[in-house]
């Protein structure tokens, strides 16, 4: 792997990582849940770690951040992944809901063009 492709790998694991930390602070409030949940539904994350959170977050109703983390956590120790953090996708951050959009429409976009032939792989 190129220098340029690891660099734009590191990217979008770090999009994929502010998306996830925008759902879980935001958690069915405002276009952020919703927005995420359409957009990354069939998303492939870069990063296994982001995939099992959101799959677990999909599968989880809207409630505030301290009990979604509780859920969280929980679900992922039945799922058999006990030793998993998730305290840093709950960090406070600065984030607007436009850049956590903007991010959201970003990771579809990379979705997108890992489907069209000659660009897989690449991002």
């Amino acid at each position: 792997m190129s220098i340029d492709a690891q660099m734009a790998r590191r990217t979008i694991v770090e999009a994929e990582f502010r998306a996830l930390q925008a759902m879980c602070r935001r958690p069915g409030q405002g276009p952020i849940w919703q927005r995420a949940l359409e957009l990354l539904s069939d998303y492939r994350f870069r990063d296994p770690l982001h995939q099992l959170v959101f799959d677990t977050l999909r599968g989880l109703p809207a409630h505030t951040p301290a009990d979604l983390r509780a859920f969280v956590t929980q679900r992922l120790t039945n799922q058999g992944f006990p030793d998993v953090d998730v305290e840093p996708f709950f960090h406070a951050h600065a984030m607007t809901d436009d850049l956590a959009l903007a991010i959201l429409e970003h990771l579809k976009f990379t979705s997108r063009l890992d489907s069209k032939p000659g660009l897989a792989g690449r991002l």
